[in-house]
């Protein structure tokens, strides 16, 4: 059998890369999404676009039907918006999961399903600023991260109930090619336009907020490691993915402006009550597991390493 893959919301920018990422892997690759998107940034007209709402669970089943693995990156919130309905975020984003999972049945059988949530917001405030591993608690604070712990929960339950192998990631603060600079969300990417347009960008407080970040071809490459190392705990792993590295959003600012010549012009807000004032991940647990064969590379979130790249890529 050909290796195949479903990115289930796959038309954001990390399902854009993971796209072209597996195909060029020889992957099969079906995007499935809810609406039209820009299709130029794939690298190849093979790679399948599916169009449907991921709460009709039988069509996306049908869907999903004789691919091998699984990505889920459907989401409908962002982690930079106060959103006050929860019903509706519930409704939105994990109650698909649960109907998917409850109504499969082993009808669609899948080997690996990996499910993309969020290290950056799951664990929320860190009062003892030290990294958190998978064992940390879990005591998000904003909306985003607790319907990605609700959404981990229930895959958690149903991974007893299926034969595949279950993967929850958290990765950290995600940047790189093709993010979508129409949404607030992604500070690297901010900055960078600010640069490129000379604009001014707002900074929620001090700027003295801790963060780690990863760019997407880290990420990427860590799901690699999943779909093609031997699953070793008992069907169901968590891991995080960051670069172990903290900068302040001033930090960023300096490096950058430093880097691209330029003083970037900012506009200093009230602090947002839903914005964790440290979070480092630690990532020891997938090198130590997954790498097998596979070397690991140097974080690419090295700011002043990456950047002049990012800078030329939006």
């Amino acid at each position: 059998m050909n290796k195949s893959i479903v990115l289930i919301g796959g038309s954001g920018f990390i399902g854009l890369n993971f796209a072209n990422y597996f195909f060029s892997k020889n992957y099969r690759v079906r995007i499935i999404c809810r609406n039209k998107f820009d299709m130029s940034r794939l690298i190849s007209n093979n790679i399948e676009i599916h169009i449907l709402d991921i709460k009709e669970t039988n069509k996306l089943l049908d869907a999903i039907s004789g691919f091998e693995n699984i990505i889920w990156l459907a989401n409908t919130l962002i982690p930079g918006i106060k959103i006050i309905n929860e019903t509706d975020a519930f409704n939105d984003n994990v109650l698909p999961i649960i109907n998917f999972f409850k109504n499969n049945n082993d009808t669609v059988y899948f080997k690996k399903f990996i499910y993309i949530s969020s290290g950056g917001t799951i664990y929320g405030n860190n009062e003892s600023n030290s990294p958190s591993n998978e064992t940390s608690k879990t005591d998000p604070i904003s909306l985003y991260g607790k319907i990605k712990l609700q959404s981990e929960n229930y895959i958690k339950y149903y991974s007893n109930t299926v034969k595949s192998d279950i993967y929850i990631i958290r990765p950290s603060n995600v940047y790189g090619i093709y993010q979508n600079f129409n949404k607030p969300q992604g500070i690297i990417g901010f900055l960078f336009k600010s640069v490129l347009e000379n604009g001014t960008i707002d900074i929620y407080g001090d700027g003295n907020i801790i963060r780690d970040y990863i760019n997407v071809a880290d990420l990427t490459f860590a799901i690699f490691l999943c779909l093609e190392s031997i699953h070793i705990s008992n069907k169901l792993s968590i891991y995080n993915i960051g670069s172990d590295i903290g900068y302040t959003i001033n930090d960023l600012i300096s490096l950058i402006n430093t880097i691209t010549n330029h003083n970037i012009k900012t506009n200093v807000l009230p602090p947002r009550d839903f914005d964790c004032n440290f979070n480092i991940l630690d990532s020891n647990k997938i090198k130590n597991e997954l790498t097998g064969f596979f070397i690991f590379p140097p974080p690419v979130c090295d700011i002043s390493h990456d950047a002049k790249r990012h800078c030329s890529q939006i």
